[in-house]
């Protein structure tokens, strides 16, 4: 608890050191949401349409029993209708990989500059290698987790539906355990690529309860503004307000993980040192 203390009592610390900085960083955490929300926005009405566009030529189909055993088609235009639900489909596909893309891309940009910047705060160093770090990071998770979801999960579609929601959730827990990593690996950055992964796990591992409360807190904490965003709904300037200590969370949220990643690695080092 004392290392969870201290942590907090380190980040708010180095927030009014850097006042300046630490506006830039909230500067950047919104521009990211804004951005993230306007493509998915975006992409999610394309989507729609060719959703409809599927959905569209079924739902007028003939599914008259006698007329499809006497083997006529049940689709007026059945040839052009087929050609416009695999057009529909095949550009849905496409623009879910787009958001993704574009989603990823806006990650992997404003993310990776916010958590080098958070870094920056301990640590009068470049913003380039840790950003480059945070990219190594990132693909080294994100790629196989995500191939390996895609094809555990088309392999299991067609079976058994007690099979396929199993499956689900084993590749949701395998998400929320990357995801944890990630959360160490990001609070890290600051260390040589050749022992990043070695303390990451080292971090993770032997720092596991401390580590699971300190992102449950910042959760809980994210979680409380959205609610705030909920209740304020109906006015635009605590709408506004809300919304900025949301994206103040996030921003504060980098620190107050670095800091409690700085303290376990103190921690595990003053007792290899007491054992010794």
């Amino acid at each position: 608890m004392g290392g969870l203390k201290k942590s907090w009592g380190e980040a708010v610390r180095v927030v009014k050191k850097h006042r300046l900085l630490f506006l830039l960083l909230i500067f950047i955490q919104l521009i990211f949401i804004i951005l993230v929300a306007v493509i998915g926005i975006t992409y999610q009405i394309r989507i729609y349409e060719n959703i409809q566009g599927i959905i569209g030529p079924l739902e007028k189909a003939d599914y008259d029993a006698t007329a499809l055993g006497e083997g006529y088609l049940f689709m007026e235009g059945m040839i052009e209708e087929v050609a416009a639900i695999t057009n529909s489909y095949k550009e849905m596909i496409s623009n879910i990989f787009k958001m993704l893309s574009w989603m990823m891309a806006c990650f992997l940009f404003f993310e990776g500059l916010g958590w080098s910047l958070a870094h920056h705060f301990y640590s009068k160093r470049g913003l380039l290698r840790p950003w480059g770090r945070f990219i190594l990071a990132s693909l080294s998770f994100l790629l196989p987790v995500g191939v390996l979801s895609y094809i555990v999960l088309k392999s299991t579609m067609g079976l058994d539906l007690a099979l396929f929601s199993w499956t689900v959730r084993i590749i949701y827990l395998i998400f929320l355990v990357a995801a944890y990593f990630m959360a160490i690996c990001f609070s890290l950055l600051d260390l040589p690529t050749k022992t990043l992964f070695k303390k990451m796990y080292l971090v993770g591992i032997s720092g596991l309860p401390w580590f699971l409360v300190g992102i449950a807190l910042v959760l809980s904490a994210v979680l409380f503004s959205l609610f705030l965003i909920y209740l304020s709904i109906q006015s635009l300037f605590l709408m506004i307000l809300t919304v900025l200590l949301l994206v103040s969370v996030l921003a504060g949220s980098k620190l107050y993980l670095i800091s409690l990643a700085k303290e376990m690695i103190k921690e595990r080092i003053k007792e290899s040192e007491n054992f010794s």
